[in-house]
């Protein structure tokens, strides 16, 4: 269910000892654990209520939920207008039961971090004599 995917590549872009962390953390516990504690709340459950209910770290808890998110095991609990409801000003996720799952939307890639240009050698351009000089 999160095999080797980094779904903070896109935050972090590529640092090395994120990519280490990401390999070592135990995501397929972490994501049970938190697939459970959601499933039990009536009323959804933010990313504060996850980290006080299961005792997971925020980054782990933050990005176990929006790998969940965008595999549909998780979704945005929205008010009447189509807007997603807060607690605490964090956006509340419910658990979707397997019959109302869609397929995960496709990840997104990485934006690679941007390298300065490096001056290309070639040949010397002449400059204008602006002034007429000889």
């Amino acid at each position: 269910m999160f095999a080797e995917d980094d779904v903070t590549k896109n935050y972090h872009g590529g640092n090395k000892f994120s990519e280490d962390a990401n390999r070592r953390v135990d995501k397929l516990t972490q994501g049970a654990r938190i697939a459970v504690y959601i499933s039990q709340q009536p009323n959804g459950a933010t990313v504060h209520e996850v980290i006080s209910g299961t005792g997971i770290a925020h980054q782990s808890a933050s990005s176990r939920m929006s790998d969940m998110k965008r595999r549909g095991i998780l979704r945005e609990v929205l008010d009447e207008r189509g807007e997603q409801i807060e607690r605490d000003h964090c956006g509340v996720v419910e658990w979707v039961p397997d019959n109302e799952r869609r397929p995960p939307r496709p990840k997104r890639k990485a934006h690679p971090m941007p390298t300065p240009a490096t001056p290309q050698p070639g040949p010397a351009t002449p400059q204008p004599n602006l002034f007429n000089l000889q």
